[in-house]
């Protein structure tokens, strides 16, 4: 049963951008993404793309780009010492994986 851009099943609200984070973690395993949606409900009442890689904690697409995008373009040091220092060498083990997949 849909309302408009969100999807309601067994009493789970998913938006669209949420189905596709969804479908994209899981790769294409059902129980995954049973268990994703499982824990999201427990946590959140609706359930996006955000809630998706909070939940599975995995870096957000848009982490990933900031990151990447500070490595391109600034120094080194510049990229280390930014606001994401504490969990720059997450997101670069993170960032590897993501290109890989």
């Amino acid at each position: 049963m849909g309302f408009g851009t969100n999807t309601v099943i067994c009493s789970v609200k998913l938006t669209d951008d949420g189905k596709k984070a969804l479908l994209k973690l899981s790769k294409g395993d059902m129980r995954r993404a049973l268990n994703v949606l499982q824990a999201c409900h427990a946590a959140y009442d609706l359930i996006g793309e955000t809630e998706i890689y909070n939940c599975t904690g995995n870096p957000h697409p848009t982490d990933i780009e900031t990151i990447v995008n500070s490595m391109l373009s600034d120094e080194f040091t510049t990229s280390y010492q930014s606001e994401l220092q504490t969990t720059f060498k997450i997101f670069i083990i993170c960032t590897l994986g993501y290109f890989f997949q």
